[in-house]
């Protein structure tokens, strides 16, 4: 490939995949986190796209299912609890039917010792709210959060710039 026209860029885009992911917020909220920060993201490591969750006895009651799969699971340090966050989109979780799925599979992953994490497309899409939501990951997976130097903010404005599109035109 890094023979072809464009090769050596998508060289360097492959080695960012965090991945599969089941959706084009996941992969939003998988670069904004795992990207590096000089590059615009977070700069958060350790976390895995998509990681299947075998289901406790008691975690299979309440859910009514024997797996799950974590959105993005962020494998904590120092014995505290591993941080799922569910990217929430209007797609699969907008109807009664997938809230209370939702809801008893939070619960039963919470039961099984996971801090559970909702994001939603508003709480990525929109600056000033995802400051909040990267200062509570941060927290959550024991990182000590420093502001962005203005090099680092006009980074992260071209990131979001370049993955907040409409998807349905790439490639075209």
């Amino acid at each position: 490939m890094k023979s072809e026209r464009g090769g050596r860029r998508f060289a360097r885009a492959a080695k960012r995949v965090t991945g599969v992911t089941a959706s084009p917020f996941e992969v939003q909220a998988s670069m904004l986190f795992s990207t590096q920060r000089c590059k615009g993201g977070e700069g958060f490591s350790g976390f895995v796209n998509n990681e299947r969750i075998p289901l406790s006895t008691s975690a299979r009651r309440i859910y009514g299912k024997s797996t799950c799969y974590a959105d993005l699971l962020f494998d904590v340090p120092n014995g505290a609890s591993p941080l799922i966050v569910e990217c929430q989109g209007k797609v699969v979780h907008d109807d009664y039917d997938s809230a209370i799925s939702d809801s008893d599979r939070t619960t039963a992953l919470q039961q099984m010792g996971f801090t559970i994490m909702p994001l939603t497309y508003r709480q990525i899409s929109d600056r000033a709210n995802f400051d909040t939501v990267r200062r509570m990951v941060a927290r959550q997976i024991g990182v000590a959060y420093r502001s962005k130097s203005s090099k680092e903010i006009r980074c992260e404005i071209d990131l979001r710039r370049n993955i907040f599109i409409d998807w349905t035109t790439l490639g075209r």
